[in-house]
Parts: structure tokens; sequence; C-alpha cells
């Protein structure tokens, strides 16, 4: 997406149109703004006909991380 102000957005999808796929979706915000930097994301996979082992075939995550500079040392969360 655009920059707007420091933050962008990105989308993405998979909509399992093949046999014996699953359906994934993911987005995710980034920000950038002077020393601060914070990202959030998320995705959702749907493995379908995977043959993995149970548990897998479904699973969701978020992710968050934040950065501060202070010039002679940087702060990461």
């Amino acid at each position: 997406s655009p920059n707007l102000s420091g933050a962008t957005v990105n989308l993405m999808v998979n909509a399992g149109e093949g046999a014996g796929t699953g359906r994934n979706h993911s987005a995710s915000v980034l920000y950038f703004g002077g020393p601060l930097a914070a990202t959030a994301a998320w995705q959702s996979v749907k493995n379908g006909f995977f043959g993995g082992p149970a548990g897998f075939e479904k699973q969701n995550a978020l992710q968050l991380g934040v950065s501060y500079d202070l010039g002679m040392a940087k702060l990461f969360g």
C-alpha cells in the first residue's frame, strides 16, 4: 500500500482454488516514524489435505514488534 505518514498495510490471500489446498490469509501493518518502528501481523493457514500431524490442519498466529532508537542504543520489544 502507499506510505501514509509512515504506515503501510499488506494483505495476502490464497483462495485455495486447487484440489486439496487450504485457504490462507494474512495482514500486517508497519509504522516507521523517526526513532519509532512498530509492526503487527496476523495470519491464518488452513492446510487442506496436507497429511501432516494432528493439529496442523489449521493455524492462526499474531505477532507484534516495536523498536525505539535512542541514538547510541536501540531498544526492541
